[in-house]
């Protein structure tokens, strides 16, 4: 006995699961590299800023932001928003060169 048909034909459509779990690994792996690359910029802004703030212990001051405890405060933030910008543009190269020697840890 043969089953009516509705003149619908059915397709099974099958899915690799291999190439799926690479997609997912390949998406994994640029995650980690943008979050190992963002980590080292942010590495190198600090140290950046930390040279910032040994330059302003050599005795040259700029009188910008006033002597008192807000002109301080205002120079440390500015210094500290240079070395973040400074950092995102290239800094040292010292961003890339860890980059390079830590992504073969991912």
């Amino acid at each position: 006995m043969t089953e009516p048909t509705s003149g619908i034909s059915s397709k099974k459509i099958s899915v690799n699961a291999g190439s799926a779990e690479s997609l997912k690994h390949k998406d994994d792996l640029k995650h980690k590299d943008e979050e190992l690359m963002k980590a080292c910029k942010d590495f190198e802004g600090i140290f950046l800023e930390q040279i910032l703030k040994a330059m302003d212990h050599t005795g040259i001051k700029s009188h910008l932001f006033g002597q008192g405890n807000s002109g301080k405060m205002w120079s440390s933030m500015m210094d500290q928003e240079k070395a973040k910008v400074w950092a995102q543009q290239g800094g040292l190269g010292m961003a890339h060169m860890l980059y390079e020697q830590m992504k073969g840890e991912l």
